[in-house]
């Protein structure tokens, strides 16, 4: 007997992807608004940190808007620094603790599959096992690496706009050397 072979219609194919990803989309979209306005990193939403951080360089550069615009830089990046650094150590907190519980853990679950002359599950299991139960602090460390990554984000955009405003101080410098060759002349 002879498999059948279905012929598959490339368009209703490329219309099942594309509904699906729409859906994906949709499921995205949904999420991506509400992790701005409802998820909250040091206290504050990420639209909150938005605009506390977003940063616009106007075109026009004189030495005092530079100045300004230095001395606000120098700041925020003094406050993302502490908040990346706390981050950090967070991480490394839930890290450590995570460790520990963990293998304080398995090594109770091994001592009980002994005591009770069970025969012992494979060490993939036995670590699965494990892992569903301290779900909540992986979770935890999932959102503190989320935050460490969010002040490495913050300080990174940071300093692109201390190299804008530096090309942009430049860029002044140059002109107005210009400016006054050309008046001398």
């Amino acid at each position: 007997m002879e498999i059948e072979k279905k012929l598959v219609d490339p368009k209703k194919q490329a219309d099942d992807l594309l509904d699906s990803l729409r859906k994906g989309k949709s499921v995205y979209d949904m999420f991506s608004e509400n992790f701005r306005k409802q998820y909250l990193i040091a206290g504050s939403t990420l639209e909150a940190w938005e605009r506390k951080f977003k940063i616009s360089i106007p075109s026009d550069l004189d030495p005092a808007t530079c100045k300004a615009f230095d001395i606000k830089l120098m700041l925020l990046n003094q406050e993302a620094s502490f908040y990346k650094a706390t981050a950090d150590a967070i991480v490394q907190a839930l890290k450590k603790g995570s460790d520990t519980e963990f293998h304080n853990r398995f090594t109770a679950l091994v001592e009980t599959y002994k005591k009770e002359s069970l025969k012992l599950p494979a060490q993939a299991q036995l670590e699965i096992l494990i892992r569903t139960q301290l779900d909540d602090v992986e979770t935890a460390l999932t959102s503190a690496n989320i935050a460490s990554g969010f002040w490495q984000d913050i300080l990174e955009h940071l300093a692109f706009c201390r190299k804008l405003l530096e090309l942009g101080v430049m860029a002044s410098g140059i002109q107005a050397k210009m400016d006054m060759r050309n008046n001398i002349t």
